[in-house]
């Protein structure tokens, strides 16, 4: 499985396709000689130009600032060269590391992981990293309350995909989804410690001003590419991607009486398979985790860069209809954020971001 911590060196497009930084950087420059251009002739004369002079230079120093410290790193992390495998390597052994220690023993009943910016993308590759090397908690046994949790979130998922902006629909797939984690979660902890840990703790993925937003050209060559890469399982979207399932697998899901059977047959798809050796075995694909997990992303829409968050954006429309895309605007009333909201998703001076941020993280696990 290749995510976006080593992404292949053939894979990654010149440059590593930052041309939203400049674009971002280049309009600024034509709006300053437009502004320069429009100003009166006597005005160049004036010991007030000076002033204007000094703005011009603070602002675009401000704006180099800001463009690489906030895009800088986001483009370092997507590149995937040679100096920086090693310290990506660390990154997600040490993320691995404390996923696994918080799944250990009894203590925890439910994590929820939240990142901001930059840390969006590690969660999201953590996240996907962990799910794929967790078989047992993937699998469930047929004529479980488990499994008919499994065939109700498939229903659900082929429903949403049908109608993706159907809130009715949405609201049955979190209920599923929801569901189906928390019966994986109340199954026993280990008692050896040799043993695999059968059960999922992840709740919610929780993200903060993230650049996923612009997943088509950070994590991916082109939108043609992003979705051949979600096809290809490489990139998890929500819901999960369903596969069409060969003859002998259409025969297992009929004889259930459970499993969402398409019409004609052979157009089924699933994001589940019987498990090949096991009896009554099924386990979820390697690149489903938003089978169980809650992805909820806050946002800031900008404008005129320094107002609001560039940085971010919804995600739904790149990673699926599942996705709880927030936006802060929209909450507000329409009001535009009047200062650069990228780091003040956590700020006190307005309520109404801390109560979105609060309902995002959901500690009482509400449904949406």
């Amino acid at each position: 499985m290749r995510g976006l911590l080593f992404r292949p060196l053939g894979r990654v497009p010149p440059g590593v396709r930052p041309a939203w930084l400049v674009l971002w950087l280049g309009s600024l420059v034509v709006v300053a000689l437009a502004v320069l251009a429009a100003l009166p002739a006597t005005l160049w004369k004036t010991p007030s130009f000076g002033l204007l002079v000094t703005a011009a230079v603070a602002i675009t120093a401000l704006v180099h600032r800001m463009g690489t410290s906030t895009f800088g790193r986001v483009v370092r992390y997507t590149r995937a060269d040679p100096d920086n495998i090693a310290a990506r390597a660390a990154v997600r052994d040490r993320g691995l590391k404390l996923l696994r220690a918080l799944h250990d023993g009894p203590r925890y009943k439910r994590i929820i992981i939240v990142g901001h910016s930059l840390g969006t993308m590690m969660a999201y590759d953590l996240l996907s990293y962990f799910w794929a090397e967790c078989d047992p908690a993937r699998t469930v046994m047929e004529g479980t309350p488990e499994f008919a949790a499994l065939c109700t979130l498939e229903h659900a998922a082929a429903q949403l995909e049908e109608a993706p902006s159907n809130r009715e629909k949405l609201n049955l797939y979190s209920i599923a989804q929801q569901q189906l984690r928390r019966l994986l979660a109340g199954r026993p902890a280990p008692l050896a410690p040799n043993q695999r840990d059968p059960r999922w703790l992840i709740s919610d993925l929780v993200t903060f001003g993230s650049p996923l937003t612009h997943a088509e050209f950070l994590i991916a060559a082109d939108r043609a590419d992003l979705e051949v890469r979600k096809a290809a399982r490489e990139l998890p979207q929500s819901p999960p991607f369903r596969e069409f399932i060969d003859p002998n697998v259409l025969k297992r899901a009929e004889a259930t009486q459970s499993m969402p059977i398409a019409n004609p047959a052979n157009q089924t798809r699933l994001m589940s398979y019987p498990v090949a050796g096991v009896i009554d075995a099924w386990m979820m694909h390697h690149a489903a985790p938003f089978a169980v997990v809650r992805w909820t992303n806050v946002y800031d829409p900008a404008a005129l860069v320094f107002f609001g968050d560039v940085v971010s954006g919804p995600v739904g429309g790149s990673f699926g209809p599942a996705i709880i895309d927030v936006n802060l605007k929209r909450l507000r009333g329409g009001r535009q954020s009047r200062t650069f909201t990228h780091t003040k998703y956590w700020a006190l001076d307005e309520a109404s971001r801390i109560a979105a941020c609060r309902r995002a993280v959901n500690l009482l696990d509400r449904p949406i």
